[in-house]
């Protein structure tokens, strides 16, 4: 299940400022499916994701890189990173984690990939985002 991460220094009523949780690998992927879910369903979390999307902030980097959705990600909002070259107008919601970990939801072609890694040392976007294609 999830829960929020607070340091071992905290004492009870203190709140984190991170927004870290723990969650199992199939916790993600039912997220992710629910997100979908809702994205096609125009529910109400489903009209907020397209609030997010819309709203959707560019990043104005000078270079990107293919690595990670952090660097390649051409905009981002709500904890999500999205427009990615190569899938021009593509909604793709991406969130990158910890140690490599990483999910793209592909909302325009029902499509999730998870990637439950334990370190970054692999190519991102021939794994992750060409996944997508």
């Amino acid at each position: 299940g999830m829960y929020f991460v607070e340091p071992e220094t905290s004492e009870p009523g203190d709140r984190s400022t991170h927004s870290t949780f723990l969650a199992t690998r199939y916790d993600y992927l039912r997220m992710s499916k629910a997100m979908l879910d809702d994205w096609q369903n125009d529910t109400c979390e489903g009209k907020y994701l397209k609030t997010i999307y819309e709203r959707r902030i560019a990043k104005l980097r000078k270079k990107y890189d293919k690595t990670n959705a952090y660097t390649f990600g051409k905009s981002y909002g709500g904890q999500f990173h999205f427009d990615f070259g190569g899938f021009k107008d593509r909604k793709i919601f991406v969130l990158d984690g910890a140690y490599g970990q990483s999910i793209l939801i592909d909302m325009d072609n029902f499509k999730i990939v998870a990637i439950n890694g334990i370190h970054m040392n692999y190519n991102w976007h021939k794994i992750a985002l060409s996944a997508l294609k």
